[in-house]
């Protein structure tokens, strides 16, 4: 299972969701894993090879920083299924419980089935059991094609983390290439006061010489 947890910024500066995993079951049953970080993300590995037939694999983690709080809506983002699985998925389904009492303040729903660029076409989607929402991707998905879904609720329907809550995550999440940035600083300070000790005070310039013309006394000529 890949799960993404890093996303890149144009800036270069990263933005890194935190992982809990909770528990892997095979059949029902606690199966061994592993972890592996990667630039992406999160691949979980289960025992290899599992025994032969049909197989139920349940997953259940904890993680954040899922949402999006844009000028008109706020948005939830979700990769059901990563497009860097290399197998072939018959059918992918996603159902989302919402933290709301009633029916959810809903600004827009779409999905994506396929390549990364396929956008609001093979999926259906309906209102499931307990206010839930059912994605469902409509055809078989191929090696490396994935199933995404996005739900916008109206704005102000969550509450937003403060300005500041935000920078320090950030901050966080580039200390690596702000410490590195703050390293190259120091180095260039540091070069530029020994380039000048070593170089010392400016010399003076030389006097300038100056001439004056006096009046030539009685009875000499300049001459």
């Amino acid at each position: 299972r890949e799960i993404p947890t890093t996303r890149l910024f144009l800036s270069g500066l990263r933005s890194v969701s935190r992982l809990e995993l909770r528990s892997v079951r095979v059949d029902g049953r606690p199966a061994s894993h592993r972890l592996l970080r990667h630039a992406k993300g999160t691949r979980l590995l289960l025992p290899d090879p599992l025994p032969a037939g049909r197989r139920a694999i349940s997953l259940e983690y904890r993680t954040d920083r899922r949402l999006a709080f844009l000028e008109d809506y706020d948005e939830l983002h979700w990769i059901v299924t990563s497009n860097e699985w290399k197998l072939p998925i018959a059918r992918a389904r996603a159902e989302l419980r919402l933290p709301f009492s009633g029916k959810a303040p809903l600004h827009h729903m779409r999905a994506r089935a396929g390549e990364a660029d396929e956008v609001g076409k093979d999926y259906n989607a309906y209102d499931g059991p307990d206010g839930a929402l059912v994605f469902e991707s409509a055809r078989a998905l191929g090696p490396r094609e994935g199933f995404a879904v996005t739900v916008a609720l109206r704005k102000g329907s969550l509450a937003a983390p403060s300005a500041r809550a935000l920078r320090l995550r950030l901050w966080a999440d580039n200390l690596p290439v702000l410490a590195g940035v703050a390293g190259l600083l120091c180095v260039l300070a540091y070069y530029a006061l020994a380039w000048r000790a070593v170089r010392g005070p400016p010399a003076e310039s030389p006097a300038r010489a100056q001439a004056r013309a006096e009046p030539a006394p009685p009875g000499l000529s300049p001459a």
